[in-house]
């Protein structure tokens, strides 16, 4: 009797583990079908990044790291990172590991791998997203502002660093209150 029952909790953690994981996997596809962007013909002119983060090295292991302020407060000290061409458009999706899961997703229309350069994420010609805060209520930002900066491109391994301000959705048109978020990504080379 003591053994199956020692056999239903390992079963029941097994799920749990595999619940958890899917979830996450859920979030990322919700994402990539989130973020939005624009055609991507050069290189964008704008300035430089002011994430504090140093810029790591594409190709390196997943990761991701940023701080919130404004209307949420938090600091993500690592997460994963994707990046590709998908559904019609090109993805970087920064995921945290940490509960509640934050999501900051850059997207664009075109699905050529972006090279090294200054992406303005106020003009939907280069890249748009999101930022979405999975915790009760979960909060979804629209980015209105700011600069995404890769300083490093090997194909779909992607290094660099992001300074954005969002303003959360309403669908009532209330007051729509403020994130800023900077930090930094790379994105790891696909299997």
């Amino acid at each position: 009797m003591k053994a199956l029952q020692r056999s239903q909790r390992a079963a029941g953690s097994t799920i749990g583990s595999l619940l958890t994981g899917l979830t996450r996997a859920g979030i990322i596809c919700i994402a990539l079908a989130a973020c939005g962007g624009g055609d991507d013909a050069a290189l964008a002119d704008g300035g430089n990044a002011s994430a504090s983060a140093a810029a790591p090295t594409a190709g390196a292991a997943s990761s991701f790291q940023a701080s919130v302020s404004g209307a949420v407060s938090r600091t993500v000290e690592t997460g994963n990172a994707f990046s590709e061409a998908k559904y019609g458009r090109y993805h970087i999706n920064l995921a945290s590991h940490a509960e509640p899961t934050m999501v900051v997703a850059f997207g664009r229309t075109d699905t050529s791998t972006p090279s090294t350069g200054n992406y303005p994420l106020d003009d939907d010609d280069w890249f748009s997203g999101t930022v979405e805060i999975y915790s009760d209520p979960q909060r979804e930002f629209d980015i209105v502002s700011g600069n995404l900066e890769i300083t490093d491109a090997r194909g779909d391994a992607l290094a660099g660093r992001f300074s954005l301000t969002a303003v959360e959705r309403s669908e009532d048109g209330g007051q729509r209150e403020e994130i800023k978020v900077e930090g930094s990504f790379q994105t790891g080379k696909k299997d």
